[in-house]
């Protein structure tokens, strides 16, 4: 039912989209309107993605640094709609600059611990579930070898 809902919304928005765009593609107000409502639907296409197909290992990572990505995009969008909506000014460089100016360091920062999280400072994880962690020689061996982080009945092992 929900992905019936997110469909419906998806398909709605870029009908909307299309229809604001064609009406007068060289306006100013229409380009950044028809911007804002795809960054909704992308916003959309990734909760589609996320509901639709599963969880998998990664995915709770994924969805967080692609929801702050959108969500920067959406409220960038909305901010240059607001200042060209009503008569069609053009957006005051310096303002949409200092106003852009923390959200693009915090998302390029972000860029950069999801590019480095294969590093050392950021080591995979892998899942391993509690009843396959029962006291064996093999297993306590592999204990001494291996860290292991343990969190309540889960436990994640480190490479």
């Amino acid at each position: 039912m929900l992905l019936l809902l997110l469909l419906i919304s998806l398909m709605l928005l870029v009908l909307l989209g299309f229809y604001v765009f064609v009406g007068a593609p060289r306006s100013r107000t229409h380009q950044t309107f028809t911007a804002f409502l795809a960054s909704l639907a992308l916003w959309t296409v990734k909760d589609i993605v996320v509901w639709g197909f599963g969880v998998h290992e990664g995915s709770a990572a994924w969805w967080a640094g692609a929801s702050f990505i959108i969500a920067l995009w959406l409220q960038y969008s909305l901010s240059v709609f607001a200042w060209v909506f009503p008569e069609d000014y053009p957006v005051p460089r310096k303002k949409a600059a200092i106003l852009f100016s923390p959200g693009i360091a915090a998302a390029l920062a972000r860029a950069v611990l999801w590019r480095s999280r294969s590093s050392t400072a950021f080591p995979a994880r892998r899942y391993i579930p509690h009843s396959h962690t029962t006291s064996s020689t093999r297993q306590s061996r592999s204990f001494h070898r291996r860290r292991r982080i343990s969190c309540g009945r889960t436990v994640f092992e480190s490479p």
